[in-house]
């Protein structure tokens, strides 16, 4: 036999399988061979990397890492590696727990990242890897966040993040290109976040430079930023469920031609939204929209049931100081265009839609029922208004608000028809 794990890799061939029994290694591993390391043992890298695999075709699998700054770092300066898998890895605490660089068809799955310092799972110049099975939590008290990065994809395409267990990290999936930098744009892309779950950090999933990205599926709980997008183009965030996410379950900013769509977004139950808006001194940023797109045009919403947010779907343009009510060009100054708004619910916000500073925004067939103020457009120009339900707003507890179910404030070339309006504290127009 051997006394470490280094001296049984020196000594193997390309195809061996070397396995390991149960015990303490205090070494640095190098895997720079095509080998199946497979055992029960624990690795304490002293501070340093746990294991470094120069090689493809490798396979690690029931190995736990300890004390290092990295657990498993895969990269070869001098070309691309291939054919990884790493199955059943454990790493605790360290800067990183997995690190993969320059590589392709990686896959990672059913392992436990915990307490990790920067970054749970990076994968950086990267393509066809798979993530999943995984569990990554970054607090080793159940209370203090430590992780920056749950899963960290870097200038990465075509890889898959699915079914993973993500919590107490200050962001659990981020998706990020270089597109101000490379020319043409957004080159890293396509990648697909899928059936994940995801609570209790400031932002669930941030896409950032990049586009045609697929978000689906996800359950996203107790975040300040659900999914948060911003510099990138051809989104689609589908079939997610969002429950209290603070400020917002969606926000955009900066950000073109993507989809959302049939999202659940803070549909909760009565025990939990009796006093939601009760709020005490300080909580005034609770709930703050559902929706909420800034600077962000040629998106479409769609199919998404909306509900106990201050504002359902928030479109905002941020002002020069110059704009003011009295400017009678302000409609050329608008910098959010063409978004549509169809065919969704929302109920039991304050505000449904809040409108400002758009330029051909369509709010068409939409349900907007029992909230507890009407919706607002304002400094807006070429909307149309048409085929929703606006029904049973203007009440909180059945206390009359007098508030309009629907204000339109400096718009130009608005299209109201075909609407059903009724029922409401104010029906029709303010």
């Amino acid at each position: 036999g051997y006394t470490s794990i280094q001296d049984a890799i020196n000594a193997a061939s390309d195809g061996d399988t070397i396995k390991i029994y149960e015990g303490v290694f205090r070494e640095n591993v190098l895997v720079n061979k095509s080998l199946s390391i497979i055992g029960d043992p624990v690795i304490d890298a002293n501070g340093g990397i746990g294991m470094l695999i120069t090689a493809s075709n490798v396979l690690v699998e029931n190995i736990t890492f300890t004390n290092a700054s990295t657990g498993i770092l895969i990269y070869n300066v001098s070309f691309a590696i291939s054919n990884i898998t790493l199955l059943n890895i454990t790493t605790y605490r360290g800067n990183n727990g997995i690190v993969v660089m320059n590589a392709t068809h990686c896959n990672i799955t059913e392992s436990k990242i915990l307490y990790s310092n920067y970054s749970g799972i990076t994968v950086q110049n990267a393509m066809h890897c798979n993530i999943s099975g995984n569990i990554i939590n970054g607090s080793g008290n159940g209370i203090d966040i430590s992780t920056n990065f749950g899963i960290l994809l870097v200038n990465s395409s075509h890889n898959a993040v699915y079914e993973n267990n993500i919590s107490y990290t200050n962001i659990s999936i981020e998706i990020a290109g270089n597109a101000s930098n490379i020319e043409p744009p957004f080159l890293f892309s396509c990648n697909m976040i899928k059936r994940n779950n995801i609570s209790y950090s400031f932002i669930g999933i941030f896409v950032n430079s990049t586009d045609n990205e697929t978000i689906a599926e996800n359950n996203i709980t107790f975040t300040y930023f659900g999914i948060m997008v911003g510099e990138s183009e051809n989104i689609t965030i589908t079939k997610n469920n969002f429950l209290l996410n603070i400020f917002s379950s969606i926000f955009f900013i900066n950000t073109t031609h993507s989809n959302i769509s049939f999202n659940e977004i803070n549909q909760v139950n009565e025990s939990m939204t009796e006093d939601i808006f009760n709020l005490s001194d300080g909580d005034e940023t609770f709930l703050i929209a559902g929706i909420w797109f800034i600077n962000s045009s040629y998106n479409s919403i769609y199919e998404n049931n909306i509900s106990w947010y201050i504002m359902g779907v928030s479109m905002a343009n941020t002002l020069e100081n110059s704009f003011l009510l009295s400017d009678v060009n302000f409609t050329n100054r608008a910098r959010v265009f063409n978004n549509s708004i169809e065919n969704n619910n929302l109920d039991y916000t304050y505000i449904p839609l809040w409108i400002f500073g758009t330029n051909g925004t369509r709010i068409e067939r939409n349900n907007l029922s029992n909230n507890f103020a009407g919706s607002a457009i304002v400094l807006s120009n070429n909307i149309s208004i048409h085929g929703n339900i606006i029904l049973h707003n203007g009440f909180i507890n059945d206390t009359d608000l007098r508030i309009p179910s629907l204000t339109l404030i400096y718009v130009n070339n608005g299209t109201i028809k075909m609407n059903i309006i009724m029922k409401n504290n104010i029906d029709g127009l303010g």
